[in-house]
């Protein structure tokens, strides 16, 4: 669970001393990493018919009975477009989502010869 930058009291506590010197400033810590979530990058996936991949990308999108697959929640919100087997995300952790997508489309297809990698050629700044 991520907690918050500034709690009530450290807010109060910073505008009344604000108040009293005659300066209120509150600014929120930087980012650890801002950078990692504005890279551009794209998933290859390899071992399996394109059309397959296709089909089965198409019925994860699906909305169903069955709540959707924790691993495709997780690739799904930071994925722009599809080609064939080549998946482009707007940003995320790329080994994250190439693991995730990788073990979501293995459960799928049922191909433990499936393998996802990162194209390196195609990495870019947001």
């Amino acid at each position: 669970m991520l907690r918050p930058r500034h709690t009530f009291e450290s807010v109060v506590r910073e505008l009344v001393e604000g108040l009293e010197t005659g300066t209120i400033e509150l600014r929120a810590e930087p980012e650890e990493e801002p950078a990692a979530r504005d890279k551009r990058f794209t998933l290859v996936v390899e071992g399996v018919d394109p059309d397959a991949l296709i089909r089965t990308w198409s019925d994860l999108c699906q909305l169903g009975e069955k709540p959707s697959a924790d691993d495709f929640r997780t690739v799904y919100p930071m994925m722009t477009t599809m080609q064939g087997n080549r998946f482009r995300f707007r940003g995320g952790d790329p080994e994250i989502t190439r693991n995730n997508l990788e073990r979501l489309l293995q459960r799928r297809l049922g191909r433990s010869a499936l393998h996802v990698r990162i194209d390196q050629n195609e990495r870019t700044e947001g």
